[in-house]
């Protein structure tokens, strides 16, 4: 069957449950649709997250810190035996290894909202829903919890005009990406016979590619989610292309995750670190996350930039609140310009992400080398 049209049968099926089921059933329907949408990609990575959010569900649902943590360690032991014995393997590309970074944030997330506000019970339902949700297990996650369990308890009608916008930017970005591909293929590009001209080509190209790919699927996602009620209002849930900042792209791109490393990585909650100490994690926790995209000296390289980057622009913007008048020459700047240095940038750093990225600075390399001798 044409994966378009299974899309689009899942997309509109989705709908129909959730705006018919009142919200104490659609944690089953999504735990349906989630697990059936990881496994067209991925049984392992499918079995492995059911656990896991099995695992996360009962130590949401005790008090007992003993009972927790014999919760977590049998299910390293099940892991490990589903492993050892060939039950499930791992061997999902980088995309599902952030999906587990991503996710298990979000589960930390849950978490972390059930131990803390006692007295605000959350229902087994809700639990399964914000696990298992399936326009954000693959897409980022964009929400915190909090906003979550609103729109899941009063989903909000939904807004044409931003419906519309989303699903135009993904489906122009996709037909540009398409378009991009047919006239210009990364597979059939011969490195050693190309001149140093079109190894810049491609390592534009390369750019282009993975940008609107990016681009395309997480405004599609976005638009998904408005159609099933969660609009995600929240300032910090805003757009993350238009936030005007690295520190504004990043942590809107994926709340869940910037919250863990926020709470837990880079600002500990028992004292308040010096920014020099501050900055070290910062580079810290975006090297670790570039490592994890393809475990590859580039992408770490990549992390290594993007904290770089997210600590001078932490360091300006600093300059500018004890300096006032660099302050209102900083307040005068177009927002649009702050948008376009921030899109830039990554635009820039965006071709070290790719798979051939080893060989492509290579021979830009010694083409660079060989112009100048």
């Amino acid at each position: 069957m044409n994966p378009n049209l299974i899309s689009i049968i899942f997309v509109l099926s989705l709908m129909i449950n959730r705006w018919v089921l009142p919200p104490r059933y659609q944690g089953f329907v999504y735990s349906i649709y989630g697990f059936a949408f990881i496994a067209y990609y991925s049984f392992s990575s499918a079995l492995l997250w059911l656990i896991f959010s099995v695992t996360l569900i009962l130590s949401c649902s005790t008090e007992k810190r003993l009972i927790r943590i014999t919760f977590l360690i049998s299910t390293f032991l099940l892991i490990f035996w589903l492993i050892a014995s060939n039950s499930i393997v791992i061997s999902f590309p980088y995309e599902f290894l952030i999906f587990f970074v991503s996710n298990l944030a979000r589960g930390w997330a849950m978490f972390k909202h059930c131990i803390s506000f006692k007295g605000d019970k959350v229902s087994l339902s809700e639990m399964i829903s914000f696990l298992w949700f399936p326009p954000l297990l693959c897409g980022g996650p964009l929400e915190v919890f909090k906003e979550f369990r609103k729109y899941h308890l009063s989903p909000q009608s939904i807004a044409p005009m931003i419906v519309t916008g989303y699903f135009l930017s993904s489906i122009i970005t996709g037909i540009l990406r398409d378009f991009v591909r047919s006239i210009w293929s990364p597979s059939v590009f011969i490195y050693n016979e190309a001149s140093l001209v079109q190894l810049l080509i491609y390592f534009v190209m390369v750019s282009i590619l993975l940008f609107l790919h990016f681009i395309s699927w997480i405004h599609f996602v976005r638009a998904f989610c408005h159609l099933l009620g969660y609009p995600f209002n929240n300032r910090n849930c805003g757009n993350f292309l238009l936030g005007g900042g690295l520190v504004e792209f990043w942590s809107r791109w994926n709340l869940s995750v910037t919250n863990f490393a926020r709470d837990h990585l880079i600002y500990p909650l028992n004292r308040i670190p010096s920014n020099f100490e501050t900055s070290l994690r910062i580079l810290f926790w975006f090297s670790i996350v570039g490592f994890l995209f393809n475990f590859s000296i580039y992408t770490f390289i990549w992390g290594v930039l993007q904290g770089t980057a997210i600590i001078l622009q932490i360091i300006y913007r600093k300059f500018c609140v004890i300096n006032l008048k660099f302050g209102a020459i900083n307040r005068r700047i177009p927002k649009i310009y702050k948008v376009i240095s921030v899109l830039t940038w990554i635009f820039i750093t965006t071709p070290l992400l790719s798979p051939e990225a080893p060989i492509l600075y290579q021979n830009i390399y010694e083409g660079i080398l060989h112009y100048f001798n």
